[in-house]
Formats: structure tokens, C-alpha cells, sequence
């Protein structure tokens, strides 16, 4: 792929917590297979003016609250911790990937509070008047059941040897590892079939920066006419 693929949106804004339909802010949800880089692709976003709601940062945070450690302790013991005494993400990682019952039970620990983080950050950008985008990037987004937050949904495509590749060079992982990951969550084909955007990480850089570009200054240009700026998403 080329460049930027869109596909003509039909999801209406989502209205605040009083009902309202309109919103001054686009919020763009990032989504796509393991190492595809997301996460690249929202630093991108970010260095263009986006404000970014990144969970993974809110996930190792959470990590690091003794309540967590405490009931990692308690209910797998202390060898998923480290030398430190905070939770290890790569053993996790092990057992959660092997183990779906683990993975579950894992998700059910962690989910809602990152869930209800994201949701008091989103509320607080959204008040902010200074924000052009807020990008939602999070890993398990559809999984998550926050795909109705957003205005669009960006699928981050990339071929699966790169993917594999830059895992192994990046993280450490053995070959099949992100195919194993990815066997655990929704099927990416329903993820891009999902997205309202499309943007290519198979090639420089460089390539991937000028489709964001693109795509974040059809989301801020102003659009002569147009009261409600998150109608961009919607070209």
C-alpha cells in the first residue's frame, strides 16, 4: 500500500456525557497487528500537535501501584516479579500468551482501571481547547470496548515478516511470537475491515510520516462552512 487509504465514514460523533452531539476535537483511535508500529505512528501524530492517550503508559503505571503487585503476589506469587519487586512484563507475557484462562484473568485485573483512565484523560482533553486531534493509542482498542469513543478508527498496516522482524530486532522475540500473540486477539482482518483509515508502516519512515501529515492536517485544515472540525474524519 501506497499511501493513506480512506474509507467514507458513516460513524456519527459520539455524544458527551450530556447528551450533545457535537464536539470540538476529533479523537482518532489507533489500531493494527503486533509490532505494525502503532505506537511510532502516534509519536508521529504527537510531534504534529496531537494530544495522545497512550495506554500503555497507563498500563505500566497501573503495574507500579502496590495494589496491583500486591494481588500478583497473592495470586501467581513472587516469581512474576522482579529483582526489584515490580511486576515483570516479559514473564507475564510468558504465562498470560500461553495460558488464554491466565489471560483473562490477567485482562480482568488490568483492563477496567486503564479503561477508567483513559476515559478521565479523553474527558480532560476534550475540555481542553488548545487540542487540534486526540489520538487514542491503545493496543487492545477494539478489544477494549472503546472503539465508541472515537470519531475514526487508524489502522497502522504492515506486512507480517516485517512485523516479526522488527519484534525480534526491537524486543528480543522469537519468530512465531507475534503470530502466538496475535492468535489471542480479534482477527486482524476484522480490525482493518473495522478502520475508517489506513495507514502503511512497510516502508521508510519518512513514507509513513507524510501520510499522517496528510492525514492530520485534513483533520485540523478548517473547512469553509463547517461548524463541528470532527466532520474531517468523516471525508
Amino acid at each position: 500500500m501506497a499511501g493513506v487509504e480512506v474509507k467514507v465514514m458513516t460513524r456519527e460523533p459520539n455524544p458527551d456525557r450530556n447528551g450533545r452531539r457535537e464536539r470540538s476535537v476529533p479523537v482518532i483511535g489507533i489500531t493494527g497487528g503486533v509490532a505494525s508500529g502503532k505506537s511510532t505512528v502516534s509519536r508521529m501524530f504527537a510531534d504534529l500537535g496531537a494530544e495522545i492517550i497512550d495506554a500503555d503508559a497507563i498500563v505500566q503505571e497501573l503495574l507500579d501501584s502496590p495494589e496491583i503487585i500486591a494481588r500478583l503476589r497473592a495470586e501467581w506469587g513472587d516469581g512474576f516479579l522482579d529483582t526489584e519487586g515490580r511486576p515483570d512484563r516479559w514473564k507475564i507475557a510468558e504465562r498470560v500468551f500461553q495460558e488464554p484462562e491466565r489471560l483473562k484473568e490477567w485482562t480482568g485485573w488490568v483492563l477496567p482501571p486503564v479503561r477508567e483512565k483513559m476515559r478521565k484523560l479523553l474527558d480532560s482533553a476534550l475540555q481542553n481547547s488548545g487540542n487540534s486531534v486526540i489520538i487514542l493509542d491503545a493496543p487492545l482498542l477494539l478489544e477494549a470496548g472503546i472503539e465508541s469513543w472515537c470519531d475514526a478508527i487508524l489502522f497502522v498496516d504492515a506486512n507480517p515478516s516485517l512485523r516479526a522482524e522488527r519484534a525480534r530486532a526491537s524486543r528480543g522475540w522469537p519468530e512465531d511470537e507475534v503470530k502466538r500473540r496475535e492468535s489471542l486477539q480479534s482477527p486482524l482482518d476484522a480490525k482493518h475491515r473495522r478502520a475508517d483509515v489506513v495507514v502503511s508502516n512497510n516502508g521508510p519512515r519518512e513514507e509513513t510520516f507524510r501520510q499522517v501529515e496528510r492525514l492530520f492536517r485534513q483533520w485540523t485544515d478548517p473547512i469553509p462552512g463547517s461548524e463541528n472540525p470532527s466532520s474531517h474524519v468523516r471525508r
